[in-house]
Parts: C-alpha cells; structure tokens; sequence
C-alpha cells in the first residue's frame, strides 16, 4: 500500500504497478514519466487521492498503459499528456482534470473513459486505436483541432463536448445521451437516448442513423 505523500517519481524505464488498491496521492504529489519510458497499470488500481493537501499530477511524455486485467483503473490526479495514453484491456478512467496533446488510445476491449471532471482536447490531441473512447461525463473542451481516427469508437453519452475548436473524426460517433455545444465533425454513426444540441455544430460526411426515441433536441442557435 504506497503512499506518494508531496513526494516526485520520475520513470525512465517500465514501471509496473499491479496493486490490488491504488496509488494513494496527495500533498500535491507528481510523477513524471519520461519519454521512452512505460507506466503499465496491469491491476485494477490506478492511483486515488488520499484526502490531504492538494492533488497529485502526473505528466506522461511515454507511454501510460491499461492492459491485463478487465475491470477500471482509476486516475484521481490531473494528467498532462504529452505522450500515448492507451487502454488495451478493461476501462481506464480518467477521473479528475486533464489536458491532452497527445495520442489518446483505445484498443480492442479496452475503454478510455472520461467521466467526470474538466478536460481540454488540445492542438495535437489525437484519438486513435480501434476500441472506445467514451465521453460519459463532465466537461471536455476542444481547444483543438483534435483528430479521431477512422477506427475508433468515439462514443458520448453524459456530460458536455464544448470549446472552440474542431473534433474532426473520421470514423464513426455514436451519441446517446450528453450535450454537444462545440464543433464536431463524424463520418455518419448513430444518435440514440437523449441527446441535446445546445449551441454547437455538428458537420456529418456519413450515413448518420437517428434513432432516439422522442426528437434531437437543438437549441441555442445550434447548426447541423
């Protein structure tokens, strides 16, 4: 059971964490991990605030990992990204505040998820892999432009897509819940639940399947 109590961690190499429960962080604690370098969260851990001082952050220039087990590993630290963040098995959730100018992956059976929190989707940020990223809560801001590959499941169902810059997709979104009320280009995708165009613009190059049970709602001057 670690503690990283205002102290700093700088990885160089692969750092394997396979606690059964997570990384306690507080006292304004940081990790580092370098370029080159691989945090690999092969547990259902990640790291959790210990309840004193201020957050933990934790800049990644390398590579920060999910893969081994099926169930969520948390991130209760603001999270820099500069590097690959990647979910190859389970979810990996992105649970506080983040900022992304990196490579943001989901692969196979693997989740990276945003449920809560204020994110920002900065210029460079890239969505990629061929499993789900799911925006499933909070605040996420495009500054952007940001990119989403052709085969990643790009997928909205709580929480509000904002900001001023475009999240330009080439595949597919599949939108069932959650406000969109920034720029956002798909190539086609399905709309289900409850969704709600609240001042945004949403650009469709695809075949875009609208099965929601009661209408679109759209409002604020909204634009499709």
């Amino acid at each position: 059971s670690p503690i990283l109590d205002g102290g700093t961690l700088v990885n160089a190499g692969n750092l394997i964490d396979s606690l059964s429960f997570a990384l306690t962080t507080q006292h304004s604690s940081v990790i580092s991990n370098l370029a080159g370098a691989t945090l690999l969260f092969a547990a259902d851990s990640g790291t959790y605030f210990g309840g004193s001082g201020g957050r933990g952050t934790i800049y990644n220039y390398g590579l920060v990992s999910k893969n081994g087990s099926s169930g969520t590993a948390g991130i209760a630290d603001t999270f820099y990204n500069f590097g690959t963040l990647e979910a190859d098995s389970g979810i990996l959730q992105m649970s506080y505040v983040g900022n992304y100018s990196g490579t943001n992956t989901a692969n196979g059976t693997g989740i990276l998820d945003f449920p809560a929190g204020t994110h920002n989707l900065n210029t460079g940020c890239w969505l990629a892999g061929n499993g789900m990223v799911r925006f499933s809560g909070g605040t996420i801001n495009v500054n952007g432009p940001c990119y989403g590959t052709a085969s990643v499941a790009t997928t909205l169902t709580s929480g509000t897509l904002a900001g001023t810059g475009l999240l330009a997709l080439a595949g597919p979104l599949n939108w069932s819940g959650g406000t969109i009320s920034g720029w956002v280009q798909c190539n086609g995708g399905t709309l289900s639940g409850s969704p709600i165009l609240d001042g945004g613009t949403l650009v469709n190059a695809g075949n875009l399947i609208d099965s929601v049970s009661f209408a679109l709602t759209t409002l604020g001057s909204s634009v499709i």
